[in-house]
């Protein structure tokens, strides 16, 4: 089954026979089986015709809509899941400041560390000692984290080690026209901000289909305050998933060469990809998904895609006191 992606400004999907057509705005078509498919993701402004969406619900295929490689707010789901049990127990879970406390700090600590590995890794190939500093302050906030009382507490922690690992992400983006800067979002002022929120779109697809697949509640989350419309249990768990999968490839695509100046586009106030630099990091991070390592606890090697549906699993376990905590991924 493969992941399929329609990377267009504008364009169409509809029905022919028991396939599905994309044509864009210059009449190019590409056709989608559904029997192949396990996702669809559609970037922009694509339509769908009712006849597609009919064989999309007959097929189970999730579709989501990315606008400007933000995070998927808007889904079509036509596999909902009947376990009012599981959900029940989301819920009890957290609105239980306690439980929900524990869970959300032990996310905010996996992120953390995962960046301490990520930042050693980087100071390991650049010896100056001005890049040595921030890795002790985050061996610190590390240690605070249990200490949390609210969450506010938790996630000012969480946003101090951004900005130090921010910093030091910026000094290890080697051409010169490739510009980080800050982070920035919504719209992103920077190449380098670009393709980080595409990746971290393209991981919320990711670790969003992995919850719907064990019929956990996306919109109820422990970290990430509930809003309406938003799935926050994916912000959650993606956590853990954005500095090994999204930030690291963010670096790769920028210092080896794959992406380009001309792969960008100033528009609408902020700094996009074009369609072929959407194309090119789409290609990267299929791979990625794809690629195996060893993980952190277990000798058997899984690719980051089995790995997330592995923690999406752990924490179905956990909800249903089938494990005692949940534990997030570790990079090695």
């Amino acid at each position: 089954m493969a992941s399929v992606y329609i990377v267009s400004e504008i364009g169409k999907i509809k029905k022919s026979n028991e396939n599905l057509i994309f044509e864009n705005k210059d009449g190019e078509t590409k056709r989608i089986m559904p029997d192949q498919t396990d996702l669809l993701v559609l970037n922009n402004h694509v339509s769908v015709t009712g006849e597609s969406l009919t064989l999309l619900a007959r097929n189970s295929i999730p579709v989501y809509f990315l606008q400007n490689g933000s995070i998927p707010n808007i889904t079509l789901d036509f596999g909902n899941s009947k376990n009012g049990f599981l959900r029940q127990k989301q819920y009890l879970i957290s609105s239980d400041n306690h439980k929900a406390l524990n869970i959300a700090k032990s996310i905010v600590k996996g992120k953390i560390k995962n960046q301490l590995v990520f930042m050693n890794r980087l100071n390991r190939a650049d010896t100056r000692n001005d890049l040595i500093l921030p890795v002790t302050k985050f061996k610190v906030l590390i240690k605070k984290i249990d200490k949390c009382k609210t969450k506010d507490q938790l996630r000012g922690i969480e946003g101090t080690a951004s900005r130090l690992y921010f910093d030091l992400f910026d000094c290890h983006i080697i051409p010169d026209w490739a510009v980080f800067g800050k982070r920035s979002r919504q719209p992103p002022q920077t190449n380098v901000n670009a393709v980080m929120s595409y990746l971290y779109s393209l991981l919320a697809v990711r670790v969003q289909n992995a919850l719907e697949a064990y019929g956990l509640d996306t919109m109820c989350s422990n970290l990430h305050e509930m809003t309406y419309g938003k799935t926050s249990l994916a912000y959650d768990l993606m956590e853990e998933f954005r500095t090994p999968i999204a930030d690291t490839l963010c670096c790769s695509l920028f210092n080896h060469g794959v992406l380009k100046p001309d792969d960008f586009e100033e528009r609408d106030g902020g700094v996009y990809m074009t369609v072929e630099g959407c194309q090119k990091v789409i290609q990267a991070f299929e791979s990625k998904m794809r690629n195996e390592i060893n993980s952190d606890k277990e000798e058997q090697r899984f690719s980051y895609l089995e790995l997330i549906f592995n923690q999406a699993n752990k924490y179905k376990k956990f909800i249903m006191n089938e494990e005692e905590s949940y534990v997030p991924f570790a990079m090695r």
